[in-house]
C-alpha cells in the first residue's frame, strides 16, 4: 500500500495542538465528595502509541479509598430521597455539561488509549447521543396487584446504597458511564475507579460536573492493581452491589479472593 505521507503512529490528526487544548497540566486529581484530591504517591500515564508520558493521577491507597466510601455513604440519604425525576434532571444537566467538551474529552481518550481519534468519538458521542437519551427517558414505577389469599402486593423500585464500580481500559469512558450513570438515576451513590492505564477521561469529565452533582454522589478514584481487591472489602458497602467490569482474568480472581463472601455478579 503507497503511503500517503502521514505518520501512522499518530492516531490524531492535530495532536500537538489538540493536547494544549486539552490541558493536560491542570491535572487529574481525585474527585471525591466534591472535591479535587491530589495525594503524594502518583502513577504516570502514557500515551501507548508514543510513549510520551502524558500526566500523572493519584495512586489511592486504603485510606483514599475509605474517604471515597464514606462520602457516598454520607451522600446517600439526600440523593435517594430524591425524586426519579429530580435525579434525572441533574445527570441530564451534568451530562449537557460534559457534551460541551466532546472534543477535549476525545482528545485525552485518544491520548491515553492510542486508538484513532474517530474511534474516541464514537465511544463519546454514543454515550452523548444514544445511551443518554434512552436511559433518561425510562422509568421504573411502582406496580400494586391483589393475590389471592395475600392481599395486596405494591412492588416498588428502591436504591439500595453504595455501588462500586471498576472500568476497563479499552473502553474506558463507556463502561465507566454505563455502570454509573443507571446506578445514579436509581438513587444510589457511586465509587468509580478507572482502569490504571486509561483513567484522564474519566477524571476529567468527573471534574467538570463534581459541582453540578450534591456531594458524594460520585466520587472518581485512580490507583494501581493494589486498589481494586480493596474494593470489595472496604466498610460500607453492600454486599451484592459490586459493579464491575474487568479485562484482565489475574486481577478479577485477585479480587474475588479478597472477599469470597460476595456473590458472583
Amino acid at each position: 500500500m503507497k503511503s500517503n505521507g502521514a505518520s501512522p503512529s499518530i492516531p490524531h490528526p492535530n495532536r500537538e495542538q489538540a493536547l494544549k487544548r486539552a490541558r493536560l497540566t491542570a491535572g487529574f486529581p481525585n474527585i471525591v465528595d466534591g472535591k479535587r484530591i491530589d495525594a503524594l504517591k502518583s502513577i504516570k500515564i502514557s500515551d501507548p502509541v508514543t510513549g510520551e508520558e502524558l500526566a500523572s493521577v493519584t495512586d489511592t491507597q486504603k485510606d483514599g479509598l475509605d474517604r471515597a466510601v464514606e462520602a457516598a455513604k454520607a451522600a446517600f440519604p439526600i440523593w435517594s430521597s430524591k425524586t426519579w425525576s429530580e435525579r434525572r434532571d441533574l445527570l441530564r444537566n451534568a451530562m449537557e455539561e460534559l457534551e460541551a467538551h466532546t472534543d477535549e474529552l476525545c482528545t485525552i481518550l485518544t491520548a491515553e488509549n492510542g486508538r484513532p481519534y474517530s474511534m474516541a468519538q464514537w465511544e463519546i458521542t454514543w454515550i452523548f447521543e444514544t445511551y443518554v437519551p434512552a436511559l433518561l427517558q425510562m422509568e421504573l414505577p411502582e406496580s400494586t396487584w391483589n393475590e389471592t389469599g395475600v392481599g395486596q402486593i405494591t412492588k416498588r423500585y428502591v436504591p439500595l446504597g453504595v455501588v462500586a464500580a471498576i472500568s476497563p481500559w479499552n473502553l474506558p469512558f463507556l463502561l465507566s458511564f454505563t455502570k454509573v450513570l443507571p446506578s445514579l438515576l436509581a438513587g444510589n451513590t457511586v465509587v468509580l475507579k478507572p482502569a490504571v492505564f486509561t483513567p484522564l477521561t474519566v477524571l476529567r469529565a468527573a471534574d467538570y460536573i463534581r459541582e453540578m452533582l450534591p456531594p458524594g454522589v460520585l466520587n472518581v478514584i485512580s490507583g494501581g492493581d493494589d486498589l481494586g481487591p480493596l474494593d470489595d472489602v472496604a466498610p460500607g458497602l453492600p454486599k451484592g452491589l459490586l459493579h464491575r467490569i474487568y479485562g484482565n482474568r489475574t486481577q478479577g480472581v485477585r479480587i474475588r479472593r479478597s472477599n469470597p463472601e460476595t456473590p458472583d455478579p
